[in-house]
């Protein structure tokens, strides 16, 4: 959740002072949209949605205009090659070449060439802009909302100025606003999908949900009319909530219930508190904030009554603000204002046009400041924080800190600086959505600006591992953070702080989850313990007296250095327990050391060409000899690479005796889903006292195994019904999958869902919309069903459904869009008799029921004999072993009394991916190769190829309609350029709008890693790597 709150005066003040500026961008617009009052925004009198006036990105366009933080960030070419970059990636039947300000532009088959100039100003981008966008949603295929070309092109030009500048789509923007308003009408229940059903994780206090008596690992398996199993958590949440005061009907299954129980809610309004407390040891109390919503400072004044009253008089408090993403900064400062009784809590400001990446010129500035009545002035505080503290919390945590009120402690914040506001009041378009536009940064007390950096500790906390197979002791770990984000605005002089203490600690490692468990979401809430930093912000409030953090410090010294040489201790002897010697380097720096290390990959996973193979053990093994006449002391090493596999490996060597020799062995386990590629690995050495060796350069080889491909034949079963073989209202009925592996590897943890887009007409059965085959072999095959009711009262003729099939392990997925038939009425007598039939021709096809429209499911292959058990309307069933294999015309067939052997039965699945063969691609290139050439065939058996794209990484380089070929085989041959690194390469050939076959590549460049800047950054002393002292 971001900062995202204005008040509408400030809102207002902002575009007054720009309306000048703007009139006749405003004018423009005006022309563009049609619309009829300046400053409102009024539904079009016609629903039909016309993609070529652009009134959602028009409208976007003058709200930058007017409002946006910093206007220098506006760059109309950036914007431009932006969109036109999005539109090709969300859209995948669309291909964009942009040269020289001409766009060359492929839907499907269709391509067509526009000029687009080299426009200077947004207005002039948006009009160049109009015939392009009309000719690409004139020709999207039937499946795609030409909506979303609108939309992609928002997000393309709004990804240019910062992250957090974005349009929220209806369903997120909802989400959104409940989480701020913290207020919602429900049941009052935390939900989750675990196995395809939708469970309580837990009812709230004193709602609807608890009064009723429901509980957690209840799982709700109906609601109204419709099935929850595989229903999107989204869509449940929407058909659970309501206006207060309406009802709702669900049904509820319980653990040792043999039937549903069905529950009639009235909606109320539900609050959701964001706030929890403890009252810890000493009278110490503890109050987490999760986010910042409308009644954030209530709870917390609230809970910190509470407290006070359990413990009669508290002597200390932790505001916990870990992993606290933010939310409303009005609701930040509230809570601030209930420990400050003066200063200003923060600060907002704009930058006007005149400004310049070099030097910004402040159009607006908003103070937000403390007030005296009502404040909490004599209670210690220690505000507890993490990487994922952002935006809101970084204005409560920088307010108390710097205005000397609290001592903060954890790690470095996100660095989110800047301020965003919600505008709902969007054109038709877009109706629903919302406009998020950053439009003010904002600055901590003494006019510091903590975008990019961070608040910054004043005791930094540092969690260490110390185990055989697992050390992370010295390299610092990488946390996502605001700088780490594409496009963030940055800051032209930015200065990160230094802790005054820091401590590096031992970290208790969490239990590891069975396997089963680590694929579901927990089904209760996690219960409150006292962590490290928690019992350490104890003992410190147990121990001061000042409610100042300049105070605390002074008076919690002693306890800090007395904890961190404890830890210090505690590392040290786990060292010990590894057999290092971690014993401190004895007076002055002595010669250069002269060391010899080495490298080498070991263990069961190493094949014979020295490559790491997939789904197996190796062992990096790193080698140093001492071969100097003076001893080396707390020697270690780290490993940087592009690869997260080989990154940030710690070896631990300790002191080397002169002529000894140590190994340090890491081991790693390859996972199963790992492709073939070559990664670059750099070993950098570290020393107490002394020159570190030279670092050590090598390339390690990985191996992927055969990916499966996954064919379908599916048929329809009656469960209950007539038994006539075809599926009518108000029968039940069973969708039997057959998962054929046809490519080249074995698949290991196969699974099968089945998505209902039927609405009301089809209800799945609990626990029968989903399956696991588990393994199948290359060639082999398994099967499985899904179980569904049709409704009594349906009219539809053909249910559609979405049925995906995937390898959880590695990653193959396929999904298809079904339209399972229904009819009407039974198609003729039935008829029930076995029966012998010799068929008549070589290949006699059997179908997926008794009906011409039916697809064929196999082949029966003469000579041989087909059993049948009975006959509907010239349709003979066909079994074996009491399955059904099928039905075939009887005027294919003939009675026989003959025994015979049984005919042979080869499957036709109704559904075969595309084949994608690739030439042989290195895995390594040297730094000077910059480009490859792709050939790749492509052929599909049963349907057209309908188009092949190439994808480097998110950058989509290549779309080639099947009309380019004779429609079954599609042959490509092309050039891939490389960035210095590893080169994802990926092929995507579809056969329909979702069912596609993915062939995924890595070549590698060499120099993905500029060594010398990390050189230097190491000189600098920037590479915080030295955690333990």
């Amino acid at each position: 959740m971001q900062v995202g709150s204005m008040e509408p005066t400030r809102r207002r003040k902002l575009i007054g002072q720009v309306k000048k500026s703007t009139a006749s961008a405003a004018l423009l617009l005006l022309l563009l949209l049609g619309c009829r009052v300046v400053g409102s925004v009024e539904a079009k009198s016609s629903s039909q949605y016309d993609p070529s006036r652009l009134e959602g990105l028009s409208w976007v366009i003058l709200q930058v205009k007017q409002d946006y933080v910093d206007p220098a960030r506006i760059s109309p070419p950036r914007m431009l090659k932006s969109i036109l970059e999005t539109i090709e990636q969300r859209i995948p039947e669309v291909e964009i070449k942009l040269a020289d300000g001409q766009v060359t532009t492929q839907v499907g088959a269709f391509q067509q060439r526009f000029s687009v100039g080299q426009p200077t100003t947004i207005w002039e981008m948006n009009f160049s802009l109009q015939p392009l966008i009309a000719f690409i949603a004139s020709h999207l295929e039937a499946d795609t909302d030409p909506k979303d070309v609108e939309y992609a092109a928002i997000d393309g030009m709004l990804s240019t100025l910062d992250p957090h500048s974005n349009l929220l789509p209806p369903e997120l923007f909802r989400e959104m606003s409940l989480k701020t308003t913290g207020e919602f009408g429900g049941l009052g229940i935390r939900i989750t999908i675990r196995d395809g059903a939708l469970t309580i994780i837990s009812p709230l206090p004193d709602t609807p949900a608890a009064r009723l008596g429901l509980r957690a690992m209840d799982q709700i398996v109906r609601i109204g009319d419709q099935s929850t199993v595989n229903m999107p958590l989204d869509e449940a949440v929407n058909m659970l909530r309501g206006k207060p005061g309406t009802k709702v009907t669900i049904w509820v299954m319980r653990k040792g219930w043999s039937e549903p129980h069905k529950y009639v809610i009235t909606r109320e309004r539900i609050t959701v508190h964001s706030v929890e407390s403890h009252l810890l040891e000493g009278r110490i109390g503890y109050i987490q904030i999760q986010d910042f919503g409308r009644h954030t400072d209530e709870d917390v004044a609230r809970h910190l009554f509470d407290l006070k009253r359990q413990a009669k008089g508290l002597r200390g408090l932790i505001i916990d603000l870990r992993n606290n993403a933010g939310g409303l900064m009005k609701a930040a400062v509230k809570v601030a204002d209930l420990f400050l009784d003066r200063g200003v809590i923060v600060a907002t400001v704009a930058y006007g046009e005149d400004s310049t990446a070099e030097q910004k010129v402040q159009k607006d500035r908003e103070e937000k400041r403390a007030t005296a009545d009502g404040t909490e002035k004599g209670l210690p505080l220690v505000v507890l924080v993490n990487n994922g503290s952002a935006s809101a919390s970084e204005i409560l945590a920088g307010a108390l800190k710097n205005l000397d009120r609290a001592l903060v402690m954890g790690q470095q914040t996100f660095g989110k600086g800047t301020v965003q506001i919600l505008n709902d009041r969007v054109p038709e378009a877009i109706s629903g959505a919302c406009l998020k536009l950053t439009v003010a940064e904002y600055l901590i007390p003494g006019d510091i600006s903590i975008q990019e950096v961070g608040v910054t500790p004043d005791i930094e906390l540092v969690p260490m591992v110390l185990e055989k197979d697992d050390v992370r002791a010295f390299v610092s770990r990488s946390h996502f953070r605001e700088e780490d984000i594409p496009a963030h605005l940055r800051k032209q002089h930015r200065q990160r702080l230094k802790p005054a203490k820091r401590i590096s600690y031992l970290e208790e490692k969490e239990q590891e989850k069975a396997a089963g468990e680590q694929e579901q979401p927990p089904l209760q809430e996690p219960a409150f313990r006292e962590d490290f930093s928690i019992k350490l912000a104890r003992r410190i409030l147990g121990q001061v007296r000042s409610p100042h953090a300049s105070g605390m410090l002074d008076e919690a010294v002693t306890l800090l250095d007395e904890v961190a040489g404890n830890e210090q201790k505690k590392m040290t002897e786990a060292l010990s327990a590894l057999g290092v010697d971690w014993s401190p380097a004895a007076g002055t720096a002595g010669p250069a050391p002269r060391l010899i290390t080495s490298f080498e990959l070991a263990g069961e996973g190493l094949a014979a060409d020295g490559a790491a193979v997939a789904d197996k053990k190796i062992v990096m093994k790193l080698v140093a000899s001492n071969k100097s006449q003076q001893p080396v002391y707390r020697l270690w090493a780290e490993s940087k690479s592009k690869s997260a596999l080989f990154d940030k490996r710690e070896f631990i060597f300790g002191k080397l005796a002169p002529g000894q020799t140590r190994s340090w062995e890491v081991p790693v386990k390859v996972p199963r889903g790992a492709l073939s590629r070559a990664d670059e690995v750099r070993f950098i050495f570290h020393c107490q006292g002394g020159q570190a060796p030279a670092p050590l350069e090598t390339v390690i080889r990985s191996r992927g195994l055969e990916r499966p491909s996954f064919s379908l034949a599916w048929q329809l079963l009656e469960v209950k019904g007539n038994g006539d073989g075809l599926i009518q209202p108000g029968e039940s009925a069973s969708l039997r999958v057959k998962v054929i592996n046809s490519g080249p590897g074995r698949a290991f943890k196969v699974k099968g869902l089945l998505k209902n887009d039927a609405g009301r007409d089809l209800f799945l059965k609990r626990g029968k919309g989903r399956f696991n085959l588990k393994e199948i072999a290359a060639r082999a095959d398994a099967t499985g069903s899904f179980v569904f009711d049709v409704r009594p009262d349906s009219k539809k003729r053909q249910l559609p459904v979405e049925l995906t099939i995937w390898d959880a392990d590695l990653g193959t997925n396929h999904t298809a869009k079904l339209k399972l038939p229904v009819f009407a009425k039974a198609q003729g007598p039935i008829k029930s008799f076995h029966a012998r039939l010799a068929p008549l021709r070589r290949r006699t096809p059997l179908l997926a029921g008794p009906h011409s429209s039916m697809p064929p499911l196999a082949q029966a292959l003469a000579p041989g004999i087909l059993q049948a058990d009975r006959l509907v309307a010239g349709y003979w069933r066909v079994v074996a072993d009491d399955a059904v294999l099928g039905w075939v015309a009887s005027r294919l067939v003939k009675r026989t009394r003959k025994r015979r052997p049984p005919a042979r039965i080869r499957d036709l699945p109704q559904l075969t991916p595309p084949r994608i063969k690739a030439g042989r691609l290195p895995l390594l290139v040297d730094h000077d190769t910059r480009e490859i050439k792709l050939h790749l065939e492509v052929s599909d058996r049963d349907r057209p190829v309908r188009d092949v794209t190439v994808w480097v990484g998110n950058d989509k380089v290549l779309l080639r309609s099947g009309s380019t070929g004779n429609g079954h085989q599609l042959t490509v041959d092309t050039s891939i350029g490389l960035h210095p690194g590893p080169n994802l390469i990926t092929v995507v050939a579809r056969e329909g709008t979702k069912f596609a076959t993915q062939l995924p590549l890595v070549v590698t460049r060499a120099g993905g890693i500029d060594w010398k800047e990390e050189d230097q950054k190491l000189a600098d002393g920037q590479d915080a790597s030295l955690i333990l002292e």
